[in-house]
């Protein structure tokens, strides 16, 4: 021996691991906020190593950005942590990955193993770890802005809110005061009023990536158009609603500072009373065919 402290057997934790309260809250016992993605591998990607920093909410899950801009990381799908360009929030071209495990990977500091991607195709080689330097934990799922509401409460208030907040500035008329308007497809639908007299649309549908069903709240000039302006994930009523995005002209754009909130007025159940409409709606039929994509994130 030529002295010096003796390392451990097996290599130290990047860092703790949180378990989940019931349902989906992170405990919130260590800071993870912010953190460093760094390790030896072999070189591949490794431009993507730097610090990270907690952002807000998309698709209901944390997402981080890194200190120059240039990459996000966040939870495509419920299935992966994925580390993206900076370009667009939602990207399925990334450059590192991991699973995400609500039990055990729902911080990327709880990840035993970040891999890099040749040219996206899946194929790893690599291991780095994430390292929390501080900072609030956040919750799994996007805090609610406003109490939760189940689909059999009628004391709360909610049928009047707020669909507003700082944004990049793309199709405001659509923020508002929305009134509860009935029921459409078994679900609530609200409607807006815009400065011009156009009526807008607040409505749940559901839409598929061919693996996936995603529910969702659209924004809509007309009622049950696939042809939509903001959509956001459907946690019962658009109060509980984090992840409002919206198409810029180009692409979806996550805008984390929109959200509902409750005016007062009597809570509609999330499913229509029986009887009940069929999804026939009160103002023109839906045309089919959209003026831009389908909500895909990207």
């Amino acid at each position: 021996s030529l002295g010096g402290t003796c390392p451990p057997t097996f290599a130290p934790s990047p860092g703790p691991t949180f378990e989940p309260t019931s349902g989906s809250i992170a405990v919130e016992t260590t800071g993870c906020s912010d953190f460093t993605l760094a390790g030896t591998n072999d070189g591949t990607n490794q431009d993507v190593d730097g610090t990270y920093t907690f952002q807000g909410y998309y698709g209901g899950r944390p997402y981080y950005l890194r200190s120059d801009y240039a990459y996000y990381i966040y939870v495509y799908a419920d299935i992966y942590w994925l580390l993206t360009d900076a370009s667009s929030l939602g990207l399925t071209t990334y450059w590192w990955a991991a699973y995400f495990n609500v039990d055990t990977a729902y911080s990327p500091i709880d990840v035993t193993e970040w891999q890099a991607s040749h040219e996206n195709l899946g194929t790893y080689d690599s291991a780095v770890y994430a390292t929390s330097l501080g900072g609030t934990c956040p919750p799994t799922f996007a805090p609610s802005p406003g109490p939760t509401f189940e689909p059999t409460s009628g004391s709360t208030a909610c049928s009047a809110h707020t669909f507003d907040g700082t944004n990049d500035g793309f199709n405001t008329a659509m923020l508002g005061t929305y009134i509860f308007g009935g029921h459409y497809g078994g679900y609530e639908y609200f409607f807006s009023e815009g400065d011009d007299g156009t009526y807008y649309y607040m409505y749940v549908s559901e839409w598929s990536d061919g693996t996936y069903t995603y529910t969702q709240w659209y924004v809509s000039a007309t009622l049950g158009s696939s042809s939509i302006n903001w959509y956001g994930t459907y946690y019962g009523h658009p109060v509980n609603t984090g992840d409002w995005a919206v198409w810029d002209g180009t692409q979806w754009t996550y805008q984390p500072l929109v959200v509902s909130t409750s005016l007062g007025g009597s809570c509609p159940p999330s499913v229509a009373p029986s009887p009940s409409p069929t999804g026939t709606p009160t103002s023109p039929s839906p045309t089919g065919t959209p003026t831009s994509p389908s909500p895909t994130g990207t």
